[in-house]
């Protein structure tokens, strides 16, 4: 993962995919949910596999079912297995 946090921000300004799932990455592990989601959906929207599959995930542990499956969907139909065994589950 890219640590540093000066130089993600910048990319990320720039709607670069990869560093906002970065982002949404640190924010997971600083435990904040709200900011992780944001910076994954982001990440999603710009065709981002790993961020569709996280911003899934982050909807479903915030109890947005609903996003969660839709982006979970999305994923899965891209090839993630990790969203496919997900989907099982919903």
């Amino acid at each position: 993962m890219f640590d540093d946090e000066e130089a993600l921000q910048r990319l990320a300004s720039t709607g670069n995919p990869l560093a906002l799932f970065n982002l949404g990455r640190k924010r997971l592990q600083e435990n904040k949910m709200d900011e992780a989601k944001e910076y994954f959906r982001q990440a999603a929207e710009r065709g981002h596999l790993g961020g569709m599959f996280k911003y899934g995930e982050t909807c479903l542990k915030l109890n947005d079912k609903e996003t969660a499956k839709e982006w979970l969907k999305k994923a899965a139909n891209r090839g993630h297995k990790k969203a496919m065994e997900l989907l099982e589950t919903l």
